[in-house]
């Protein structure tokens, strides 16, 4: 399913070492993640329980069930993006085929995204001075609180937004969409300051 030669839509758009006014008390860093995998799941009416008691058993995986909430493993995570729909991430392994032996059919369909994904990481100082200016949720850590993952769109693009940390946030935009969506983030990066690794 998932490929380990993929070429990024950024390659030759957001180089390693640019800097523009870069200042550690108040700029961004802004990095691609190389994703290996990334699988939906969307599970059946009436089955969520179902498909959480896998989670649970077989992932070994603590917390309450709720949207918005984010999961960890040794190897990937699951984001519950919406009521019933999960994304599960690797940035290390392909996880498809294990997925797809724990979780039966009549729970869940799953369908591999590992390729339709760009994913930026943009942490530092002032990510919430970025992210407000396109952003049309509310990023005060008592509403978006860490390990949570939110759904928007910013500049017309839809976006999957992980908070992985108090000023760290991982975003998920489509792949074609990935060159306009640097281009928005860079420009609303300027006034702080930036720079890319």
């Amino acid at each position: 399913m998932y490929n380990e030669i993929s070429i990024s839509p950024l390659q030759g758009v957001l180089n390693a070492g640019h800097e523009v006014s870069y200042d550690a008390e108040k700029s961004v860093d802004l990095k691609e993640l190389a994703v290996t995998s990334i699988v939906q799941i969307d599970c059946w009416h009436g089955k969520e329980a179902d498909l959480f008691a896998v989670f649970k058993e077989k992932l070994q995986i603590e917390g309450a069930m709720e949207n918005g909430s984010v999961w960890k493993t040794a190897d990937f995570f699951v984001m519950n993006t919406s009521p019933g729909s999960y994304m599960a991430v690797s940035y290390t392994v392909g996880i498809w085929d294990y997925l797809k032996d724990l979780i039966s059919d009549d729970i869940a369909v799953m369908t591999d995204l590992s390729h339709s994904r760009s994913v930026l990481s943009v942490s530092g100082a002032g990510v919430l001075d970025v992210l407000s200016k396109g952003m049309n949720i509310d990023l005060d850590e008592t509403v978006f609180p860490i390990n949570h993952v939110k759904q928007t769109s910013i500049a017309h693009m839809g976006v999957t937004c992980y908070r992985a940390d108090k000023d760290d946030f991982k975003l998920f935009v489509f792949r074609g969409f990935a060159q306009s969506f640097y281009q928005w983030l860079t420009h609303s990066a300027h006034d702080v300051g930036y720079r890319t690794s």
